[in-house]
C-alpha cells in the first residue's frame, strides 16, 4: 500500500497530496484524509478501485455506523491499520458516498491540518488555536467534537462536507483520579476541551469521519 503514487485531490480547501510514498529523505508520507475528488459525493466503487487498486476495495452489505445501525458500502485496505469504511447514499447503485471513516489507535491517514488517529486533546487544542466543544463519554457518539468555537479547524462556509472528530480517554481503570475525572464528563452532554476533567484525561482521537450533507 505504501507504494501508491497516485495524486489524490481530496481537500476541503482545494489542496492536492500524494498518497503514502516515501519522501526524498526516506520518511513515509501520510495519506491525506479529506473530501474532494476521491472521497466525495460523486464517489463510486469503480472510482475508488481506480485510485486504490481493485484488490484493495472490498464491497460489503453491512458496515456498522453506530447505534446498532448498518449501511452498505466498501472497505479500502480492509486488512491493514489504514482501513477506510465508505458507505453509500444509494446502496442499490453503489454510487454517491455519504460517509468515509477511519478509526483505531493510529494509522497513516492525516487531515491537511494535521489531525490523525492517536492525537491527544491538548494537541488538537493547539492546532485549533483555542478550546473546542465536545460531547461526553460512555455512549455511541462519545467524544465527538461539536464545535470548534471559531478556531482554525472551523469548516469554511459552503464547504462540500464536514470532518467529524471523535476522542476517547486512555485506560483510566488503575488510576482513581482519572476515574473520578471520567465520571465528571460522561453522557450525551456538551463540554469544553478546557474543562479540568477533559484536560486531565487528555483523550485521543479514535475516529475521523467525513460526511456529506
Amino acid at each position: 500500500m505504501k507504494s501508491l503514487s497516485v495524486s489524490l485531490c481530496l481537500s476541503l480547501v482545494g489542496l492536492c497530496a500524494t498518497t503514502g510514498g516515501a519522501a526524498q529523505d526516506g520518511t513515509e508520507q501520510p495519506l491525506i484524509f479529506e473530501c474532494g475528488s476521491v472521497f466525495g459525493p460523486e464517489t463510486t466503487e469503480e472510482s475508488l478501485a481506480a485510485v486504490f487498486g481493485e484488490a484493495n476495495v472490498v464491497s460489503l452489505d453491512s458496515i456498522p455506523v453506530g447505534e446498532g445501525l448498518f449501511e452498505a458500502g466498501v472497505v479500502i485496505f480492509s486488512d491493514t491499520e489504514d482501513r477506510v469504511d465508505v458507505t453509500w447514499r444509494d446502496p442499490s447503485s453503489r454510487y454517491s458516498s455519504n460517509r468515509a471513516r477511519i478509526r483505531g489507535d493510529r494509522n497513516s491517514w492525516e487531515t491537511p491540518h494535521g489531525l490523525r488517529l492517536g492525537l491527544d486533546l491538548r494537541s488538537v487544542e493547539a492546532i485549533n488555536g483555542r478550546p473546542f466543544q465536545l460531547s461526553g463519554f460512555a455512549w455511541d457518539y462519545a467524544g465527538t467534537v461539536l464545535s470548534w468555537e471559531g478556531g482554525r479547524l472551523e469548516a469554511s462556509p459552503g464547504a462540500p462536507c464536514e470532518v467529524f472528530v471523535r476522542l476517547a480517554p486512555r485506560d483510566y481503570s488503575a488510576d482513581a483520579e482519572l476515574g473520578r475525572a471520567y465520571s465528571q464528563v460522561r453522557g450525551d452532554r456538551r463540554f469544553l476541551s478546557s474543562h479540568p476533567s477533559m484536560q486531565l484525561l487528555n483523550p485521543q482521537i479514535y475516529a475521523l469521519v467525513i460526511r456529506w450533507p
